[in-house]
């Protein structure tokens, strides 16, 4: 029965957040507090309803520069004498068709000891396995989240889960009998070709060269079962040792995972006619599996925090059926560097400030047909995002206004190998009860033009926005 209502919540997600083809909304912060109830247990309840205005600075064909943008989203948590269970959903929509999206980023209930370290779990959970596939919005471990691939949420990893404290040596672990993958910018099939109405889609080639000619691509989506995609197992596990430091994060922490790819490795046959050689294209998911390894060393003071952090993986890839090509990843590693320093207690108002960087060494993904040849289209050249990025992330109460804070954020990250950066920034502020005001903007460029494909900053530099909202805290 549990196995079945499991997999009736799988189903479910999967339908409505799941894309075929991913590539990785705007995050809103959930403000809330204890509710008076008559029970004398803690109970959270956070639910805020927002509406945005995001104003591109340019056009795109698949929408126009202004849209709209409602979100709803809720999260619902108890943690009694030895039981705990948590509910976190959000939904939204943009102004364009075919945009609703759905996300539940966790949904579970177990049993827990005394300081909660102790638990067993039941359903989709987030454990954190390693800090800089969260921070670096990697989705190695956590499948993620994201509409507009700068703002993401991590989610759990369905199954069960169990953790156990003893002394200052601890553990927690999972076996995971369901797969849900990551869910980006929502995309679909029509007239032949690859649409969306997110601008952040990332779209697979409309045409391909072939005797000194464009011809264009006619794309289809070939029919495939739910449970085929989400019937895939896993498991992963982490061992930690505690931190001297009372309430720190855990000194050093190593984890392993074998299960499915967060990201779908997409397959496609591709003919073309005789006549005036339109190349049809027809494509589906294919899950294959992965094997990650982390650690972290997390030494945390009373000002300045800091990670050092290692991942590595491997897929397992397959090989393509005769007539078809498949993406083929290839073995990645991630070190990484994160540092905190928190003065708000010192200043007596909001002061956080971040400094990061990492490199990814690897990770490239080449389409190859059944024979190892290379395809002559592509649809992606990089697993990630970013290849060397540096941030630097500020966080502070930047005046007072009615006795209110203004809120401002800045965060700068500049990559030295694709030679760009994104600039972004959110001020926020209670103007009345239970009503926050929110005006941000994102600027993403490169220094060269005419570097090569895959380089997600050139790719999306026509996405510079700015965007204003309100949100209601209720």
């Amino acid at each position: 029965m549990l196995k079945q209502l499991l997999y009736f919540s799988v189903v479910y997600a999967f339908i409505f957040t799941s894309q075929v083809l991913n590539a990785a909304e705007i995050g809103t912060s959930s403000f809330g507090g204890f509710l008076d109830n008559n029970d004398s247990r803690p109970k959270l309840i956070q639910l805020d309803a927002s509406l945005s205005n995001l104003q591109y600075f340019s056009e795109d064909p698949s929408e126009n520069s202004t849209q709209q943008k409602g979100q709803i989203e809720g999260v619902f948590q108890s943690s009694d004498f030895l039981m705990n269970y948590k509910f976190h959903g959000l939904a939204g929509t943009f102004s364009a068709p075919k945009s609703s999206y759905f996300a539940v980023p966790e949904a579970y209930v177990g049993l827990h000891g005394v300081d909660e370290l102790n638990f067993l779990s039941i359903g989709r959970k987030r454990e954190v396995f390693s800090f800089a596939d969260g921070q670096q919005n990697l989705g190695l471990f956590n499948p993620y989240f994201s509409n507009d691939l700068l703002e993401f949420r991590e989610q759990g990893l369905v199954g069960a889960h169990v953790g156990a404290h003893i002394s200052n040596v601890g553990f927690h672990a999972g076996y995971y009998p369901y797969y849900v993958p990551n869910q980006g910018p929502q995309v679909y099939a029509e007239d032949g070709k690859i649409k969306s109405a997110n601008r952040w889609a990332k779209r697979p080639p409309q045409q391909l060269s072939f005797a000194s000619q464009n011809h264009d691509i006619v794309y289809a989506i070939r029919d495939y079962s739910i449970s085929d995609v989400i019937n895939h197992d896993g498991y992963a596990g982490s061992v930690f040792i505690d931190s001297p430091e009372k309430g720190a994060r855990p000194l050093i922490q190593v984890s392993y995972a074998r299960k499915p790819i967060s990201e779908v490795p997409i397959s496609r046959d591709t003919y073309a006619t005789a006549m005036d050689f339109i190349g049809q294209v027809k494509l589906s998911p294919v899950v294959e599996y992965s094997k990650t390894s982390a650690i972290d060393l997390n030494i945390d003071g009373s000002l300045l925090k800091s990670t050092i952090s290692y991942i590595e993986d491997h897929p397992e890839n397959g090989t393509a059926v005769d007539g078809e090509a498949l993406q083929h990843l290839e073995p990645l590693k991630i070190y990484s560097v994160w540092l905190s320093t928190d003065l708000s207690q010192l200043l007596e108002r909001t002061f956080i400030v971040e400094l990061s960087y990492a490199e990814v060494v690897g990770g490239e993904i080449r389409d190859l047909m059944a024979d190892g040849s290379l395809s002559i289209t592509t649809f992606a050249t990089q697993r990630t995002q970013f290849k060397k990025p540096l941030a630097i992330a500020f966080q502070s109460d930047v005046a007072i206004v009615n006795k209110k804070p203004v809120l401002t954020s800045l965060k700068w990250t500049y990559d030295s190998a694709l030679k760009g950066s994104v600039l972004s920034g959110l001020v926020a502020y209670e103007a009345f009860r239970q009503v926050n005001v929110n005006l941000g903007f994102d600027i993403l460029g490169v220094e060269d033009n005419s570097s090569t494909d895959g380089n997600f900053l050139k790719d999306n530099q026509a996405n510079d926005r700015i965007y204003g909202g309100l949100q209601y805290v209720f």
